[in-house]
C-alpha cells in the first residue's frame, strides 16, 4: 500500500512540475517581441512600454534628429526635400551600420541626410523625455534592423486629391437626390493635410487635432448636413453629417458628429443611420479613385490584398 502511495505521489509531482514548466514557457510568451502598428503606438503605448517590439516604418538620420516615422512628406521648402511625419518615434543610439549605408541619401537643406523604409526590432519606451532636447515622448532602442524596399512618394502637385466639402448653398440631404448638380464649398472641411490615416476596411479617418475640433464644432442639425467627397474637387459621392440625438433615418453615407473629448480623433464614413445593416444599395466608399488617391498620399492602412 505504501509503495502505491508512493507511485501516486511521485506521479502528482511530476504533474505539477510539468504545469509549472507550462505556465512558466506560456508567461515567457507573452513578453516576446510583438510586431506592431503606429497606430497600436499612438491609441496605446503604455501597453509596450519596457516590451520589446517590431515596427516597420521609415527612418530618418539628419542633424539633430533619428527617428522612425509613420511615413514621409515634401517638406515643401525644398524641391522633392522629405521630412518625418505622422507618429514619431526617436532611436536610440542608432541602427545597424550595414543598413545605414544602405539608405537614400539627400542633402537639398543642409547637412546629409539618410532615409529609407526599415523593420526594426528592440526595447521600446515611453512616457519619458528622449531625443535632441526631449523633443520625444517615444523611443526605441535597436536590437535588429532590415532595410524594406521602398519608392519616393509622387512629388508635390497642385491636384489636392481625396478631400470632404460642404455643399455651397448648404443643401440639406432631403433636396440632395432631386438635384442634377451641387457646387462644393469654396474649401474642404477635411482635405488630404487634415488626414493622418484612413483605414481602407473600416473607413475609419484618423483626423488631425485641427480638423478634429472643426468637425466636432460643426453645427448639425437633426436632419442632417450634407457633405461631398471629392477627388481633386471631381464629386464621387455625397453624403451627410449626422448628430447622435437624431430620431430621423437616412439611407446613404453618414459620419456621426463626434464629442469633443473623444479619444483617439476618429470620424467613420459609415452606412445608413441608425443603422448600416439597413443599407442595400452600392457601397461608394469603395471607389477606385478614392482609395488610389488616398493610397498614392500615404494615407491608406489596412488595404486589402
Amino acid at each position: 500500500m505504501n509503495l502505491v502511495m508512493g507511485y501516486i505521489t511521485k506521479f502528482i509531482i511530476i504533474i505539477g512540475m510539468m504545469l509549472l514548466l507550462l505556465t512558466i514557457i506560456l508567461g515567457c510568451g507573452q513578453d516576446k517581441n510583438q510586431e506592431v502598428t503606429f497606430q497600436e503606438l499612438l491609441y496605446n503605448p503604455s501597453e509596450y512600454d519596457g516590451k520589446e517590439i517590431t515596427i516597420v516604418g521609415f527612418y530618418f538620420q539628419g542633424f539633430e534628429i533619428q527617428v522612425i516615422a509613420e511615413r514621409l512628406e515634401y517638406s515643401g521648402y525644398a524641391e522633392g526635400h522629405l521630412v518625418p511625419k505622422g507618429e514619431i518615434v526617436w532611436v536610440e543610439g542608432g541602427i545597424s551600420k550595414e543598413v545605414y549605408d544602405k539608405l537614400t541619401q539627400q542633402q537639398q537643406m543642409g547637412p546629409l541626410e539618410r532615409l529609407g523604409k526599415i523593420r526594426i526590432t528592440g526595447k521600446f519606451e515611453y512616457g519619458g523625455k528622449y531625443g535632441h532636447l526631449g523633443g520625444y515622448d517615444k523611443r526605441i532602442a535597436p536590437t535588429a534592423t532590415t532595410i524594406l524596399p521602398w519608392s519616393t512618394p509622387a512629388p508635390a502637385t497642385s491636384r489636392e486629391g481625396f478631400a470632404i466639402f460642404l455643399t455651397k448653398e448648404d443643401i440639406p440631404p432631403s433636396h440632395m437626390e432631386d438635384l442634377g448638380h451641387v457646387d462644393i464649398a469654396q474649401q474642404p472641411i477635411i482635405s488630404i493635410m487634415d488626414v493622418i490615416t484612413y483605414n481602407a476596411q473600416t473607413h475609419e479617418i484618423t483626423l488631425t487635432e485641427n480638423a478634429f475640433s472643426r468637425i466636432a464644432d460643426l453645427e448639425v442639425p437633426v436632419q442632417g448636413r450634407s457633405f461631398i467627397v471629392c477627388v481633386d474637387r471631381s464629386p464621387i459621392y455625397w453624403g451627410a453629417f449626422w448628430t447622435p440625438i437624431s430620431s430621423m433615418s437616412f439611407e446613404g453615407v453618414t459620419v456621426w458628429k463626434p464629442l469633443s473629448t473623444q479619444e483617439p480623433r476618429v470620424i467613420i464614413l459609415d452606412l445608413v443611420y441608425p443603422s448600416p445593416s439597413f443599407y442595400a444599395g452600392e457601397d461608394p466608399r469603395n471607389t477606385a479613385g478614392v482609395i488610389e488617391s488616398l493610397k498614392q498620399a500615404g494615407r491608406l492602412i489596412n488595404e486589402e490584398v
